[in-house]
Order: structure tokens, then sequence, then C-alpha cells
């Protein structure tokens, strides 16, 4: 099986330290409401992206849309960002995903803590959708190869998709 991350394409501005989040929705999925707002900060411009990544991890409505036929009983959670000066609002996901143990420590680089080349074990993933890599400092999300293709079939604005490899895939090359 094929795997990819999911990332903010970082040729895009973050949008991110724009927003002034509820400290609950920082906290995390368990300590965040089902609904929450979240409002841009005066005098920032705000774009958008289908994907935030810092200071928390929320995806679209589009990426929600299409994760949730793939994974139908994933939990996630609104978070509502509004900014007043446009008077617009944009509706963004909060996902409770699996994290799962998955690097491959013979395959992968890693160096002071930071992965430089990152290789996973399929046999712990177990054919999930949608998931994160455990251990890892910077949030990083992964989705199989039909979900990457959905994905890519939809216009959607910021998010990059690179390929994983496997430990199967390194053995072959």
């Amino acid at each position: 099986m094929e795997y990819f991350s999911l990332e903010h394409d970082q040729r895009l501005e973050a949008i991110g330290g724009s927003i002034t989040f509820p400290e609950q929705v920082v906290q995390g999925f368990e300590h965040a409401e089902d609904f929450q707002t979240a409002v841009v900060k005066p005098g920032r411009k705000q774009g958008y992206s289908c994907i935030i990544e810092h200071p928390v991890f929320l995806v679209s409505d589009e990426i929600h849309q299409i994760f949730s036929r793939f994974a139908p009983d994933m939990k996630s959670k609104t978070v509502q960002v509004l900014n007043p000066s446009t008077y617009s609002q944009d509706t963004y996901y909060m996902l409770d995903l699996p994290e799962i143990d998955c690097i491959s420590l013979t395959h992968s680089m890693i160096e002071k803590g930071f992965v430089k080349k990152l290789v996973i074990n399929e046999e712990p993933v177990e054919n999930q959708p949608i998931f994160r890599i455990k251990s890892l400092i910077r949030p990083s999300l992964v989705v199989r190869l039909d979900v990457a293709e959905a994905l890519l079939r939809t216009s959607l604005y910021g998010l990059k998709i690179q390929r994983i490899l496997t430990e199967a895939g390194v053995e072959h090359e």
C-alpha cells in the first residue's frame, strides 16, 4: 500500500498565527467543545488555506467531507473562523485520528529528534485510511493512496501531498 503525508504548502503564508483560538482548542481534541469559534486577529490579513497546522491541526470542510467517505466513524469537532473586518467565516474541523507508532527505525534517518528521511512500517498501520504518526515533533497527517487520489481530484488550496516511503518500498528499490 502507498501512503502520503498532508501538510500546509510552505510556499504560502501560514494562517494559524493570524487567528486567536480558544484555549480549549489549543489544548487538543479532548478539551474542545463540539463547536468552537476562533477569530482573526485585528489588523491581520486572513487568507484561505484548506489546512491549518499551527497552533492546532485543522482541515477545511472540503477535506473533512472527503475524509468522512473513507473513515465514516472518524470523530470531529467544528471550529468556525470569523473575520470581523471582512464579515467572512470559514469552517474547519479538528479530527480525532488514531496515532500510530509506525516509524521504521531501520530505514528512517533521525537526527537530533528530527526525521530527515521518513520510512514507515506498514504492519502497525493495518490499512488505516487516515492517521497520525506517533512521536513526531511536527504534526503529521498520513493518508492512504485512495484518499490522496480523492483529494487530488478536487481543487484544494494550500495543500501539499507528498509520498511517504514504506519499508516494503525501500527494500524493492
